[in-house]
């Protein structure tokens, strides 16, 4: 029980595997795109966000 233990705390101290810290950054990136993304979408002005829905209607409309 007690090497259970020790690589538990040898993963809380950040002496993983090389392998094993791959995934892990991978898995960070995503999130920071993700939020990137997210917080890109709520910059968006929304008269800009009508003024490219009036723009599209004429279109569909018009065909």
């Amino acid at each position: 029980m007690t090497n259970k233990n020790e690589n538990s705390n040898a993963d809380d101290e950040g002496e993983l595997d090389p392998k094993k810290e791959e995934p892990r950054a991978i898995k960070i990136a995503k999130e920071l795109q993700k939020e990137q993304r997210e917080s890109e979408q709520l910059h968006v002005d929304p008269e800009q966000v009508l003024e490219e829905l009036e723009k599209r209607q004429p279109q569909s409309s018009d065909e």
